[in-house]
């Protein structure tokens, strides 16, 4: 399947309400022509203000995916823009994701966890 911005948009609305009781507020869509990754969540934290801006999920446009692969890349980068609005509450927040994963819910892909001059942490 080719992806569009207007998909991932859909798609997005549909996995917020799905999966996290639509309380991911919209953050901007891009769609990069990227080999380094099929999906990514960037933002701008402000441990000052404790509040993320500049928020924005991309992905590579450069792969043909299956309904699922993009249901799996999507959710991915969605729980990074999750955990980092509910950062205060972060425990209980992450204890939820991992239920929905152990009840099959959501699909994971694994992790490599490596560190990165940008973050200290990055998925690849």
């Amino acid at each position: 399947m080719k992806i569009n911005k207007a998909l991932i948009k859909e798609k997005f609305n549909e996995y917020n309400k799905l999966y996290f009781n639509s309380e991911l507020p919209k953050c901007e869509i891009k769609i990069k022509s990227a080999y380094r990754y099929y999906g990514l969540f960037e933002c701008k934290y402000h441990e000052k203000y404790k509040k993320a801006t500049f928020k924005t999920i991309t992905i590579s446009d450069l792969y043909d995916y299956t309904d699922e692969n993009l249901k799996n890349i999507l959710v991915h980068e969605m729980i990074h823009y999750f955990l980092i609005e509910k950062k205060k509450s972060g425990e209980a927040q992450i204890e939820r994701l991992i239920c929905m994963w152990h009840d099959g819910c959501i699909d994971l892909p694994s992790y490599d966890w490596c560190s990165s001059s940008r973050s200290p942490w990055k998925c690849r």
